[in-house]
């Protein structure tokens, strides 16, 4: 399975530390922070981005850990990037 995180903050660092260190399939990694989102993917050797529309097309799981008052935002940004696969987030609390 080819995994893209969208989302760098506590839980999404710890999300893509797990998911590569574990070799779950994780290829892409977005974060809005340039610096830190080219340190991780670097450190991780794997595509990294801080522009949306630079995603990867063709992953099979895209995880949102962003910030539930962006969940919308980002996942509608998210739908006129991806071409398919399936779009989760991380939140507790978003329907």
């Amino acid at each position: 399975m080819k995994i893209g995180l969208i989302g760098l903050g506590n839980a999404g660092s710890q999300l893509a530390r797990v998911l590569h260190r574990k070799h779950l399939g994780l290829q892409a990694i977005f974060s809005r922070d340039a610096q830190k989102v080219e340190k991780e993917g670097k450190r991780m050797r794997i595509f990294y981005t801080n522009e949306l529309a630079k995603l990867p097309v063709d992953l099979d799981l895209y995880i949102l850990a962003v910030p539930d008052g962006a969940i919308t935002e980002v996942a509608a940004q998210l739908a006129g990037v991806i071409e398919g696969g399936s779009v989760v987030h991380v939140s507790g609390s978003q329907p």
